[in-house]
């Protein structure tokens, strides 16, 4: 027996970051773990900036 079939209620759904999961369900709010959100902003940002405007100071 489904869950949906025991009376539960989906009130939103967390994935781990594949946007085709989240089409999936709808009208229904679909969040994105933060591990995942991190792991893919990281993707697009460099860790070894070249630009003197780009490193932190650290003060």
């Amino acid at each position: 027996m489904s869950y949906l079939e025991q009376g539960f209620i989906i009130q939103d759904v967390t994935i781990d970051g594949k946007i085709v999961v989240a089409k999936a369900f709808g009208d229904i709010p679909v969040l994105m773990c933060q591990f995942h959100q991190i792991a893919i902003i990281k993707r697009y940002l460099t860790s070894r900036p070249k630009l003197e405007a780009s490193i932190d100071g650290g003060g």
